[in-house]
């Protein structure tokens, strides 16, 4: 079966969002962005989930070795280039490492959680999947346990290895799974329109009520109802938006490669974003104009594909599917 093309664009256009929103301040629609830019990937994976004839353990040590171990070799790779990048910048007063780092990432490495969470939720769901014969099952365990996460956040209890995250996340790779089950992105006319309209409102009641949102620390604002909702909008529309990108011939090219890379740009930006300021005197993000914004984004997707030409040569193993 023929791989579409456009969930390759709509990771093009997620993890765009996700190295532009990392600007902080320097991203004039950072708040809009965490509103939906990780559920899109929590989503995108759901809807190429599968469980059926899988035992529990080479499922596990499948996502094990999908996730864990790039997750241990960016780690290392990233960190020790930052602590080099700043030796030989004569900045080794700044170079900050912790044992904890490897549980709880930090700097450069900080968005390598994703690979970490994206583990546990593949695991719980699958548990879910298997235990539950009925949709409707699945879904309301799925809802059980963002109710769980959400309960865990208002009583400041954070879990180790992101898992109060990968909780609130299930819901999310249910619903990438239901989008596939039920062909909603198939949907054409009124109906196609109807979910954009209704979407687009549900998002723009969630920018008003700014609900301040950050999924790595399961900081899930004061409404998870009006965030699920908008998360789910946020994403649709870029999935529905990638099918008319899919139609242009070299544009849908470019974002599809991009989402293909979209693994070791998570893995690699912020490391990149240093080597910009470091080396190319790129502003400090908390310096930084709404235009250098754009331009260290984009500095930070190009090096983190160059960089990974050689690792894919040398390391191979690391980026198998």
């Amino acid at each position: 079966m023929e791989r579409d093309k456009s969930l390759d664009i709509a990771k093009g256009l997620g993890i765009i969002l996700v190295v532009w929103g990392h600007m902080a301040q320097a991203c004039p629609i950072k708040e809009e962005i965490y509103l939906f830019h990780m559920p899109l990937f929590f989503i995108i994976s759901g809807y190429f989930f599968r469980y059926d004839n899988i035992k529990i353990f080479s499922f596990v040590i499948k996502k094990f070795k999908s996730y864990i171990i790039p997750y241990i070799f960016f780690f290392i790779f990233a960190e020790s280039s930052f602590i080099l990048l700043y030796y030989f910048t004569e900045r080794s007063d700044q170079i900050f490492i912790y044992l904890g780092m490897l549980i709880k990432p930090y700097g450069v490495v900080r968005p390598l959680w994703f690979f970490i969470s994206i583990f546990w939720t593949h695991c719980i769901y699958y548990i879910i999947c298997i235990y539950s014969n009925k949709e409707k099952q699945k879904l309301a365990i799925s809802v059980i346990c963002l109710g769980i996460a959400y309960i865990l956040y208002k009583v400041d209890i954070h879990i180790p290895l992101f898992i109060d995250s990968a909780l609130y996340m299930v819901l999310f790779l249910h619903m990438g799974r239901a989008i596939n089950k039920y062909h909603i992105l198939e949907l054409q006319g009124k109906k196609l329109f109807s979910i954009v309209i209704v979407g687009a409102i549900f998002f723009c009641i969630a920018i008003i009520s700014k609900l301040d949102i950050d999924i790595m620390i399961n900081h899930l604002g004061h409404n998870p109802i009006l965030f699920f909702l908008a998360a789910i909008s946020g994403s649709v529309i870029i999935l529905i938006l990638s099918k008319y990108i899919n139609k242009i011939e070299y544009v849908s090219s470019v974002f599809a490669y991009i989402g293909r890379s979209s693994l070791i740009i998570f893995s690699l930006h912020m490391l990149c974003f240093e080597l910009a300021r470091c080396l190319l005197k790129f502003p400090i993000i908390e310096n930084a104009t709404y235009w250098d914004g754009i331009k260290t984004t984009l500095f930070g997707i190009v090096c983190s594909i160059i960089i990974a030409i050689p690792l894919k040569k040398f390391f191979p193993f690391i980026f198998k599917p």
